[in-house]
């Protein structure tokens, strides 16, 4: 390995005429494994004289299609099981009603069928969560409601078709503007479309819950906790401070365990389950005061009533639904490599790395970690620029059509 790397410098690595400084570094495109053995060479000629001897003219970096390969093989080993072949709807099922045969096989051997089959399934993915979005009972269909684009706020409106005036329809989903405006940063640069679609896979309703009260928890977390109780000034700096204060001072209690049938409050705490109405920030400290005061055993605790308790999951839907929002996600990694972008691929990589490290790839985890953390503190301005853009080749020009180095490489 370190001959190759001597090698290549004298080749492609632009150097004074003294042959002992760097003009301009080189990236080395390569596998994980490449980039980490020519990072590892790199280090152990840090003991050289000058800049040519340290091997300072070329930069490893592992290669974006190796990423891109191991995030379908990733998906591959979580959608495609050959025991569903018989039933409709599963990937394998698809693969064979489509006859796909070739894509059926490992993702190794055959990542273009592969890939190709799982731009066309995303695709009917979008299309069938878009029908369904939009009242369609046909692909040829006519739509229920329509969407349009207010210039340039980030928005979709979808209303009824009813012979009331434009300014009273009713919305089918009158949180979707906020929504968007929450996620306007994640979802820059997608289509309308997309953006719909991301938000109906996701499910609207509970990701602007979601929102709603985190935003609300941050800002009360970052100011003192007034208490309720009428004509009281005091402030507490934990909600569960207050609590105690309220039910002590006031004999004012907001809410119980048994009223609302879940252990947390609306901010977040844990109640106590014997009817005291305390909260407690943690579920230990919350156990050891039902023990300490109330003596209570875990069979004691009283049952939560049928409405509370958790129905049976819908496997089919959970499964298209992950597969919708994994194929979005590849789906964006393609376009960003086909349009050159820098800047979507390093976004695109934030998310990339908590994949690859919850599927066990420690190693690329690893290589994504050490890609934000070059761009974000290592390097200069400069080369910051330089790795973030300088990974694309296009051999016959147009819009839509760059490849990654390493393909431009190999097919020379």
């Amino acid at each position: 390995m370190a001959q190759l790397m001597q090698g290549n410098q004298s080749k492609y690595v632009p150097l004074s005429l003294d042959k002992t400084t760097i003009l301009a570094k080189i990236p080395l495109h390569g596998d994980q494994l490449f980039e980490e053995r020519v990072r590892n060479v790199k280090w152990t000629y840090r003991d050289g004289e000058c800049s040519v001897e340290r091997l300072d003219g070329l930069e490893p970096e592992c290669a974006d299609w190796h990423a891109k390969f191991t995030l379908y093989k990733m998906e591959n080993k979580l959608f495609v099981n050959h025991a569903s072949a018989g039933e409709i709807g599963t990937s394998v099922a698809s693969m064979y009603r489509t006859g796909k045969k070739n894509a059926v096989k490992n993702v190794r051997n055959n990542y273009n069928e592969y890939s190709e089959f799982h731009a066309r399934e995303v695709e009917a993915h979008i299309c069938a969560a878009f029908m369904q979005k939009m009242s369609m009972l046909k692909m040829n269909g006519k739509s229920l409601c329509e969407y349009k684009e207010y210039c340039t706020e980030t928005y979709l409106i979808f209303h009824f078709h009813d012979n009331r005036r434009p300014a009273d329809r009713e919305c089918i989903n009158p949180m979707l503007y906020y929504q968007m405006i929450q996620f306007q940063s994640l979802l820059k640069g997608s289509g309308y479309l997309i953006c719909a679609v991301i938000l109906y896979v996701f499910q609207s309703e509970k990701v602007l819950d979601i929102v709603n009260k985190t935003a609300e928890l941050d800002e009360k977390i970052k100011s003192p906790f007034a208490c309720r109780a009428d004509g009281c000034n005091k402030s507490y700096l934990s909600h569960s401070a207050r609590v105690r204060h309220e039910i002590g001072k006031h004999k004012l209690v907001i809410a119980r365990f048994e009223e609302i049938n879940d252990e947390r409050d609306h901010m977040g705490y844990y109640f106590c389950r014997c009817g005291c109405a305390f909260v407690f920030s943690t579920r230990a400290t919350r156990n050891r005061h039902e023990k300490t005061i109330h003596h209570a055993t875990g069979c004691e605790y009283p049952e939560m009533t049928p409405d509370a308790q958790t129905t049976h999951p819908d496997y089919i839907f959970n499964y298209h639904q992950a597969k919708l929002a994994l194929g979005l996600f590849l789906l964006e990694l393609a376009e960003c490599i086909k349009e050159g972008d820098g800047e979507r691929l390093y976004e695109v990589y934030k998310l990339a790395l908590l994949l690859f490290k919850s599927r066990g790839h420690t190693k690329y985890a690893y290589k994504v970690l050490l890609y934000l953390a070059k761009i974000n503190f290592l390097l200069s301005h400069e080369e910051t620029f330089t790795l973030k853009w300088n990974r694309f080749y296009n051999h016959h020009g147009g819009k839509g059509k760059k490849s990654l180095l390493i393909l431009g490489k190999n097919n020379e």
